[in-house]
């Protein structure tokens, strides 16, 4: 399966970011450098808890329900979430 990255740069004319098309190839970071900004989900949960973080949380409720494999949110951390839309 290509990835967003892949897809990216193999078609930038094909590609919307940011509201623009084509997309430039030189505004796309590296997949290292993506994946260095990742956190794990007892990092994100430490960070979240600190005061001066904000979560948005954007999902739907399908990857709420954490049948998505996304980070679940226990209660601590949705008491502090703005931008809840579901």
């Amino acid at each position: 399966m290509m990835q967003a990255f892949e897809w990216t740069l193999q078609y930038p004319e094909q590609t919307v970011l940011l509201d623009k098309s084509p997309v430039e190839k030189s505004r796309i970071i590296s997949k290292e450098d993506f994946q260095s900004h990742q956190l794990s989900p007892k990092e994100f949960e430490q960070q979240s808890l600190t005061d001066d973080s904000m979560i948005y949380d954007v999902r739907d409720r399908e990857q709420c329900r954490g049948g998505s494999g996304l980070y679940p949110i226990n209660l601590k951390m949705q008491d502090r979430a703005l931008g809840n839309y579901h």
